[in-house]
């Protein structure tokens, strides 16, 4: 992964291996912290993913 700030929901679940409805469910329960644009478009930071991928809180 490269030293973005911000991943795309696509971008995120490939990351973490899942498909993007998880990653949704995910985002909507806030089991993963996101930031939502304009009322719709998910950004996913990418420090939580990265504690997440590497199994740290």
């Amino acid at each position: 992964m490269d030293e973005k700030k911000f991943y795309t929901v696509s971008e995120a679940a490939h990351f973490l291996g899942v498909a993007r409805p998880t990653m949704y469910n995910y985002l909507n329960s806030g089991a993963i912290p996101g930031v939502k644009l304009n009322g719709k478009t998910w950004k996913v930071p990418a420090e939580p993913l990265k504690r997440l991928a590497n199994g740290t809180r």
